[in-house]
């Protein structure tokens, strides 16, 4: 066993919609710290 795990499947919805949602909130948190830093220290 080499610890590898097998790629997950294309069609899986929750894998596609949990990326989609995590990236989207990833760019939210991204763009209001950067918001926040030059507002606060600008």
């Amino acid at each position: 066993m080499t610890g590898k795990r097998p790629p997950p499947e294309r069609d899986d919805w929750t894998e596609i919609w949990g990326r989609r949602i995590g990236r989207g909130l990833g760019y939210v948190v991204a763009v209001g710290l950067i918001v926040y830093l030059v507002v606060t220290y600008l």
